[in-house]
């Protein structure tokens, strides 16, 4: 099954081919992992199903929402780890 990562037109054809978000994959063309911000998700009445470092795609699913680029960018700004829930 194809991934929403290697689909025409979406974000590894972005970063990957037209250089966009560079900050989003390394020299070697691997998805970078923020090791200062938190990618928490919870859900009501079943606590917490994820807590892993910043990454694209993250283990867990297969879409990227507006939090990725500005937990990137707040990651840059503070010198305090950053969470996000």
């Amino acid at each position: 099954m194809e991934r929403w990562t290697e689909k025409p037109g979406n974000l590894t054809e972005a970063v990957k081919s037209k250089g966009f978000y560079p900050y989003l994959a390394d020299d070697s063309g691997k998805w970078t992992e923020r090791k200062d911000v938190r990618n928490v998700f919870t859900m009501q009445g079943k606590g917490v199903i994820w807590n892993e470092w910043l990454t694209v795609p993250g283990a867990h699913n297969d879409s990227v929402g507006l939090e990725l680029p500005i937990v990137y960018i707040l990651g840059e700004l503070y010198s305090e780890p950053v969470l996000i829930l």
